[in-house]
C-alpha cells in the first residue's frame, strides 16, 4: 500500500488486503457496548458541535468495544480490511471521503445504517458539527475512496463469550489462590502451635523430673523410716507383744502407702505427660504433611491464577481476526 501527503491531506492507492487488528484490553471497554449498534447509539448520542476531529470520534465509538484505533486518517485506513466498494460497506465500519478527482482523503466518518442503495454514515463536517450523511446523496458518493471494515458482531460475541469466561475462570481462580493461601496459613499456624505444645510439655516433664530429683531424699527417708517400723514391728512380735506388734505394722502400713502414693502419683503424671507429648509429635507430623500438602496447594492455586489472568488478558487482547 503506498501513501503520500499532499498539502495535508492523506492520498492513498486503495488495497483490499487483510489486516490484522490487536485490540485493546477489553476491560477498559465500555461494558454497556458490546455490538456494533450499541457503539452506534453511544455515538448517536454525540451527535451535534465537538472538539474532537472525525478520526478521533471514530476511535472513541470503537474504544466503547474495547478496540484501540488510530487518530489519523491514514492510520485508520490501514486497520482491519480495505472495502473499495458501496455496495460492500457495512455498518460500523470506517468510511473515508475526498474530492472525488483523486483517492486524497477529506474526512471519515463511520457507516451507521446500510441501505439498499448506499449507507448512512456519521461525520464530521466543516463546521466542526459531528452529524449524519448518506452516499445517496452525489457529492459524497462521488467523493467515496474506501472503508475499513474493523470487526463484526459475530467476531465481538465470540470475543466477550471468550471474555466472559476466562473473567469467571479468573475469579474462581482467584477464591481458590486466597482458599489455598488461607490453608497454607492455617497449617503454618497449626504447625507452630504444635511444635510450642511439644516445647512446653517436654518443659513439664523436665519440671517434674526435678521435682522427683528434689524428692529423693525425703522419699528415701520415709522408706527408711517404713523400714525401722517394720523392724520395730517384727521385734515385738519376736518378745510377744502382740499389741505394740500390730501398731508398728498398722504405722508401717500408711508409710508404705504414703510412699507409694507419692511414686504413683509421679509415674502417672509422667505417663500422662509422655502421652500427650506422643499424641502431639503425632499432632506435629501431621501439621508437617498438611503444612506440605497447603503449600503444594497454594502455588498450584498461584499458578492457575497466574494462567487465567493471562487467559484473560488474552482474550481481551484479540477482538477480531
Amino acid at each position: 500500500m503506498k501513501r503520500v501527503f499532499l498539502f495535508g491531506l492523506m492520498c492513498l492507492a486503495v488495497s483490499a488486503s487483510a489486516q490484522v487488528l490487536d485490540a485493546k484490553k477489553i476491560s477498559n471497554s465500555n461494558d454497556k457496548v458490546r455490538s456494533i449498534d450499541q457503539m452506534l447509539s453511544y455515538g448517536q448520542k454525540s451527535l451535534g458541535p465537538v472538539s474532537m476531529t472525525g478520526p478521533e470520534i471514530n476511535a472513541d465509538m470503537y474504544k466503547q468495544l474495547g478496540i484501540e484505533l488510530p487518530t489519523t486518517w491514514e492510520a485508520q485506513t490501514g486497520v482491519g480490511k480495505s472495502i473499495s466498494k458501496i455496495s460492500k460497506v457495512q455498518a460500523g465500519d470506517l468510511v473515508f471521503f475526498g474530492d472525488g478527482n483523486s483517492k486524497c482523503v477529506f474526512f471519515s466518518g463511520v457507516a451507521y445504517k446500510v441501505t439498499k442503495d448506499g449507507f448512512d454514515f456519521m461525520y464530521v463536517n466543516k463546521e466542526n458539527v459531528f452529524t449524519m450523511g448518506n452516499t445517496n446523496d452525489t457529492n459524497f458518493r462521488n467523493c467515496f475512496v474506501t472503508a475499513s471494515h474493523v470487526v463484526s458482531d459475530k467476531d465481538l460475541k465470540a470475543a466477550y463469550s471468550s471474555w466472559d469466561k476466562m473473567v469467571s475462570d479468573a475469579d474462581k481462580a482467584k477464591k481458590n489462590k486466597e482458599k489455598a493461601f488461607k490453608e497454607s496459613k492455617d497449617s503454618k499456624e497449626d504447625l507452630a502451635k504444635a511444635k510450642s505444645d511439644i516445647e512446653k510439655l517436654q518443659k513439664e516433664l523436665e519440671d517434674l523430673e526435678a521435682r522427683k530429683a528434689d524428692n529423693e531424699k525425703d522419699l528415701e527417708a520415709s522408706r527408711s523410716e517404713w523400714q525401722q517400723t517394720m523392724d520395730a514391728a517384727n521385734q515385738a512380735a519376736s518378745m510377744g507383744d502382740s499389741n505394740k506388734a500390730s501398731k508398728n505394722l498398722a504405722k508401717a502400713q500408711k508409710q508404705n502407702e504414703k510412699v507409694n502414693k507419692k511414686l504413683n502419683k509421679y509415674e502417672a503424671q509422667k505417663e500422662k505427660l509422655v502421652k500427650k507429648i506422643e499424641s502431639t509429635k503425632k499432632d506435629l507430623a501431621k501439621a508437617e504433611k498438611n503444612l506440605a500438602k497447603a503449600e503444594k496447594k497454594a502455588a498450584k492455586a498461584a499458578d492457575e491464577y497466574a494462567s487465567a489472568q493471562k487467559a484473560e488478558e488474552a482474550a481481551a487482547a484479540k477482538i477480531a481476526d
